[in-house]
C-alpha cells in the first residue's frame, strides 16, 4: 500500500502462547517517504497464530486505526 521504502516501528508488543496457538498484539507505527515527506501513522495489530506440523502459522491478522466515535473518522496523528 505504500509507493516508496516502508517504515516500521513496533511498540507494546504482547504474546500469549499455548502448545498450539498464540495471540499477539501490538501498536505499529507504519508509513513510507513520500516526496520527501514521511506519511505514518500509528495503528493497532492483533495476530493469531496455529501450530501445524512443527511450525507456527499466521491464521489471522487484524489492522485498524483508533477513531472518533462520535464522527467516525480515523484519528492517524495519534501517539502511544
Amino acid at each position: 500500500m505504500c509507493p516508496g521504502p516502508m517504515n516500521v516501528e513496533i511498540q507494546d508488543l504482547r504474546i500469549a502462547a499455548g502448545d498450539n496457538v498464540a495471540l499477539s498484539h501490538h501498536l505499529t507505527r507504519c508509513g513510507a517517504i513520500e516526496s520527501g515527506e514521511e506519511k505514518a501513522s500509528w495503528m493497532r495489530v492483533t495476530v493469531g497464530y496455529r501450530k501445524a506440523n512443527g511450525k507456527w502459522l499466521v491464521v489471522h491478522e487484524h489492522f485498524s486505526a483508533p477513531f472518533d466515535m462520535e464522527s467516525g473518522n480515523a484519528l492517524l496523528d495519534l501517539k502511544p
